[in-house]
């Protein structure tokens, strides 16, 4: 423990080295020759007790004239309790390094000096003071053994595993808490799937209305188309009477020949019997397509008239073909798609 202690101006003591020796050390004397000034000036080290200087100070070191000051030895080194008119700390020096300046501010003691020391209230005993143990309650003195061994290192670790177990079961409720609070948020979003089911029927019902107003857009087309074609429609009575007389007749000019042939070129190419598709045209504007199967079923009778169309130009084509190859005017060869003399 202590192997030896320097006391400067503590009470009766102005310099006093006492050393110890190893085991049980006892200080002899008359009363009041500073036995217990001793224990004092130790427990002042330890304890930083008393606070105050008026009990402590000798009576010859008024105003601090020279350092109040204790310095404890042990194998590590020392810790020496001073104050004066500049300082009022401690300081520690460990196996001849450079010392360590503490401050003492209140009634603590830096957490240095005490690890270094390793004592407290325990060790100590005084001639006023009840047996040992003996005037303690069984739970004081079980206290008291239990700090000598450090069995009360167990105790404070159990309580602060104690303290953190509370700690985790309250904070373990209010995660509880949160979750069922989160569980019940939960639940009032599950229209969000059902509104995913929608979103994706609706996303649907829009790609097949986009397409329906394709297919639309193209029947009005081939609407306006029909109107076109059946304003410039033509009565082909009078163009099989013009060919009749090429065939039946001799041409006594050829020019008038080739007139003939120009307008028959130009009439067939714009007769058109769009009779049929008047009435298809008819049909559509009376009616308004509800389902796709009609437009479909409309499309139908377009193709079937586009069909019509072609057969005439195959008639025309026909027609053509029955022209004679010689010319009866010129005596040449006629070339029946140009309609001119070779």
């Amino acid at each position: 423990m202590f192997t030896k202690i320097e006391i400067k101006n503590f009470q009766s003591h102005k310099n006093t080295i006492l050393e110890f020796d190893k085991g049980v050390n006892v200080i002899c004397g008359e009363s009041d020759n500073g036995k217990s000034a001793v224990i004092r000036a130790i427990k002042w080290v330890v304890e930083n007790q008393p606070q105050g200087t008026e009990k402590i100070n000798s009576n010859w070191n008024e105003d601090f004239k020279g350092p109040l000051s204790v310095k404890l030895y042990t194998e590590k080194g020392y810790v020496e309790r001073i104050r004066d008119k500049k300082r009022n700390g401690y300081n520690i020096c460990k196996n001849g390094e450079e010392e360590i300046i503490l401050d003492a501010i209140g009634k603590g003691v830096p957490k240095e000096v005490t690890d270094f020391l390793n004592v407290s209230d325990v060790n100590f005993q005084y001639q006023l003071d009840p047996i040992y143990l003996l005037s303690k309650t069984p739970g004081q003195a079980s206290q008291y053994l239990n700090e000598i061994v450090h069995l009360d290192s167990i105790d404070k670790i159990m309580s602060i595993a104690d303290s953190d177990k509370r700690q985790l079961s309250s904070e373990q409720k209010i995660v509880e808490a949160d979750i069922k609070k989160l569980e019940e948020e939960l639940k009032n979003t599950e229209w969000i799937n059902e509104a995913d089911n929608l979103y994706i029927r609706t996303k649907k019902l829009n790609s097949m209305v986009d397409n329906i107003n394709v297919q639309a857009s193209e029947l009005y087309s081939s609407i306006n188309n029909y109107e076109t074609l059946e304003s410039s429609k033509m009565d082909l009575t009078e163009h099989n009477k013009l060919i009749g007389k090429i065939m039946d007749i001799l041409i006594p000019d050829t020019n008038e020949l080739e007139k003939s042939i120009n307008d028959y070129d130009l009439y067939s190419s714009q007769v058109v019997d769009l009779s049929e598709a008047k009435k298809f045209v008819n049909e559509i504007d009376s009616i308004i397509i509800s389902d796709t199967k009609e437009l479909e079923d409309s499309i139908s009778q377009y193709s079937e008239l586009s069909d019509n169309v072609q057969q005439y130009e195959k008639e025309l084509v026909e027609l053509k073909s029955s022209l004679p190859s010689i010319c009866p005017l010129c005596g040449n060869k006629l070339d029946k798609e140009k309609l001119a003399c070779l």
